[in-house]
């Protein structure tokens, strides 16, 4: 078993590029997924265009930023702390894109 510099036991899961991968991977699922039900009769690539040029973008980031919110409680409450420094992180990336797309 590991331990940490305080001479308590690592936790598994507990990792900076886990909470991070895992931090990029959920909101990309939920825009796909968002995607897949919202507008059934395009291809996948033309509903990426379609919203990426929509003014209401940052909307769906925000909804898809959602999974996050619920990781980082998990996250907190097991006290992890080195994947919640990876997922905001990762929260930070995506908001840069949703300002980025704005301007």
């Amino acid at each position: 078993m590991n331990y940490n510099v305080l001479g308590e036991p690592e936790k598994k899961y507990d990792g900076f590029l886990f909470g991070l991968l895992l931090s990029l991977f959920l909101p990309a699922l939920a825009i796909f997924l968002i995607l897949l039900f919202k507008y059934s009769t395009s291809s996948m690539e033309d509903r990426l265009l379609s919203i990426w040029h929509d003014m209401y973008f940052v909307r769906y980031i925000t909804l898809a930023l959602i999974p996050n919110l619920v990781l980082f409680f998990v996250f907190y409450k097991t006290e992890r702390w080195k994947s919640c420094y990876g997922l905001g992180v990762a929260t930070l990336i995506y908001l840069m894109v949703s300002v980025f797309q704005l301007l």
